[in-house]
């Protein structure tokens, strides 16, 4: 099993560079209940948790190139929080439109992805407006050594699938930002979409992913590790604890490799240019379980790592190993 807070299995363990990128709800001070109010009341309310929030980001995510944060408030003094306390990544973000349902104020939330300076410099983004004011913020990334590949990142908060009709909207909502990465993407390049989906691996909107061709990386991840005959994880277990004590799986990472002759087998990442090497959720180093006052917020962040891959070595095998069904495959991680 991977434990991300016990054990980070660093690629440079695999004797090759790496990439990391993160998904994280970071619960908005305005959705944040604090008594009778909301903790964007003031910012005694407020500001603990945020200060809180910096700390934990830059310490638990530590070495994590792509950051995609939702649920982000767009506060002046929460905003320049996060950017001075994580002034290695340079932050690019979206917010919603539309009002609250609670007050009738102008929405203050939406999403933001933090690119660490050192790594890569954004070429491009692009604001991708949704249905009932909901924002998709896409972000198209450059290596600052000028390696390949390139990196298409994709920030998503889906709807709560309230009834059939919301959970029709998930589906459209990422169908559209994938389209989006799919246009920015071309060859050498890494497509990715995070988020919060608001719904599980197995929902229509999930599937609707894979369906056009994009792999869910922690399950992807589990397969892997099941195939190498070592057993594995098919789960990352909870990341969400809703507000009415309710438990769900709804952060995600797809990914797509755009290499002329990227191939995806078994449902992960063979003979490309990038391998998945791991995924996993990341615990609070102070708390083995919920807080049920959501100290910092009331999801986990998850992270999928990846590691280039060399071409699988087929002309070190005998040939008559080559015909043998039962002779391994070369898996993601095989260093030749």
């Amino acid at each position: 099993r991977v434990v991300w807070e016990k054990t980070m299995r660093v690629v440079w363990l695999l004797g090759v560079e790496g990439l990391r990128i993160a998904t994280f709800n970071v619960l908005a001070p305005v959705h944040k209940s604090a008594g009778s109010v909301r903790e964007a009341a003031s910012e005694a309310l407020w500001g603990p948790r945020a200060r809180r929030s910096v700390r934990y980001i830059s310490e638990a995510l530590r070495g994590v190139e792509v950051i995609c944060l939702q649920e982000f408030w767009f506060d002046e003094a929460w905003m320049a929080l996060f950017c001075e306390g994580l002034e290695t990544y340079a932050l690019v973000s979206a917010r919603r439109s539309g009002v609250h349902p609670h007050d009738g104020s102008r929405r203050s939330d939406g999403v933001a992805t933090l690119i660490r300076r050192s790594a890569f410099r954004v070429d491009e983004s692009r604001r991708v407006e949704l249905e009932d004011g909901r924002v998709g913020l896409v972000v198209s990334l450059r290596r600052r050594d000028g390696s390949s590949p390139r990196l298409v990142v994709a920030n998503v908060h889906l709807p709560f699938p309230s009834d059939a009709a919301a959970s029709a909207s998930q589906t459209a909502q990422v169908s559209r930002i994938a389209r989006v990465v799919d246009a920015m993407s071309s060859h050498s390049t890494l497509g990715v979409v995070a988020g919060d989906f608001n719904c599980c691996a197995t929902d229509p909107a999930a599937l609707a992913l894979e369906s056009q061709g994009w792999t869910n990386c922690a399950a992807a991840h589990a397969a892997a590790e099941l195939s190498s005959g070592v057993g594995g994880v098919n789960d990352l277990g909870v990341t969400h604890r809703t507000h009415t004590g309710h438990f769900t799986r709804c952060d995600h990472l797809f990914a797509r490799d755009y290499s002329p002759h990227a191939t995806q087998q078994s449902g992960y990442f063979d003979r490309a240019g990038l391998a998945l090497a791991s995924v996993a959720r990341c615990h609070p180093s102070d708390s083995v379980a919920w807080d049920p006052s959501f100290n910092i917020s009331d999801h986990l962040p998850v992270i999928a790592e990846f590691a280039a891959h060399p071409a699988p070595c087929l002309d070190r095998l005998a040939p008559d190993d080559l015909d043998d069904a039962w002779a391994p495959a070369p898996f993601p991680d095989t260093i030749c």
